[in-house]
């Protein structure tokens, strides 16, 4: 129930700042509608964050090419199930994708780039998200979809991001260095926000 609760959490914070993304929610597929959506796609079981959350969420398919474009965090929007398995069925038949960067799981979207939840867990047993930015090697920014909400939430209820538009703005849009070490303190052992913060401090 973590993801379910922590994302819960962070929409209420959201909606709290204008419908802006929310709007767009919807809610979640049932373990059988979603066992069909993949077998008509021929795809395997998504990581169980992802189907812990599309399980309570969901969006309307296709909302990101509205005229508006509603993002959720920063350039990036979050993806309805039924777009993201568009996406990861591309993602697996294409060659530019390496695994096991190729089986993750899309999950925000802006054009080419994606961040993607980790079909493999780690050694703690998460299933990180990892960044794919501009076709450079992925970047695991943070420990699982529950933190990544929770990041997202601090950043906006403590003001390191500037809040009330019912989005989340991007990482670089607020006060930088509160904005690392808020993430570093809430994803340990993602070196991402460390080596952030680190270089934040060489310049002052």
């Amino acid at each position: 129930m973590a993801v379910i609760e922590s994302a819960a959490r962070l929409f209420e914070l959201l909606s709290a700042g204008g419908d802006e993304f929310t709007r767009y929610l919807r809610p979640g597929l049932s373990t059988q509608r979603m066992e069909d959506l993949l077998g008509r796609a021929g795809l395997p079981q998504p990581p169980p964050d992802v189907c812990e959350f599309y399980g309570a969420f969901n969006l309307v398919p296709g909302y990101q090419y509205e005229l508006d474009q509603p993002s959720f965090y920063g350039i990036y929007w979050l993806l309805s199930f039924e777009d993201a398995l568009a996406e990861w069925d591309y993602r697996r038949s294409n060659d530019y994708a390496e695994p096991p960067w190729q089986d993750a799981f899309p999950f925000l979207q802006e054009d080419g780039n994606v961040f993607l939840v980790e079909t493999e867990a780690d050694e703690n047993g998460n299933h990180r998200v990892i960044n794919d930015f501009l076709g450079d090697i992925p970047t695991a920014t943070f420990s699982n979809l529950a933190t990544m909400f929770d990041t997202f939430t601090e950043w906006l209820s403590s003001g390191a991001l500037p809040a009330g538009h019912g989005r989340v703005p991007g990482y670089y849009e607020g006060d930088q260095q509160h904005v690392y070490e808020i993430a570093a303190r809430l994803n340990p052992g993602i070196p991402y926000w460390e080596e952030l913060l680190s270089q934040q401090r060489d310049t002052i």
